[in-house]
């Protein structure tokens, strides 16, 4: 499944990304009001495919492919960690 991955202009917390992926060719400025709301202002990142069942790092696409076609997108929050560096 081709789906296109946008990011967050402003992370939704310190030492967190939020990426939203959507099946490729979709015009994200039809999704629900509430997936606007909480993703806030959205940048184009890349277009991946996604493949049930092989491994990703910090994504499961098999939860991912499930979200895409029962709701048409996925929200996942990636951690980022630094070393030494607190984030809360």
């Amino acid at each position: 499944m081709d789906t296109d991955v946008y990011k967050t202009v402003i992370p939704p917390h310190r030492g967190e990304r939020l990426y939203l992926m959507v099946p490729s060719g979709t015009d994200i400025r039809k999704l629900p009001d509430d997936i606007i709301t909480k993703t806030g202002k959205l940048l184009f990142f890349k277009r991946i495919s996604l493949v049930p069942g092989k491994k990703r790092i910090a994504l499961d696409q098999d939860v991912a492919i499930k979200n895409l076609e029962k709701q048409g997108y996925h929200l996942q929050v990636a951690k980022i960690a630094v070393p030494g560096v607190r984030t809360s």
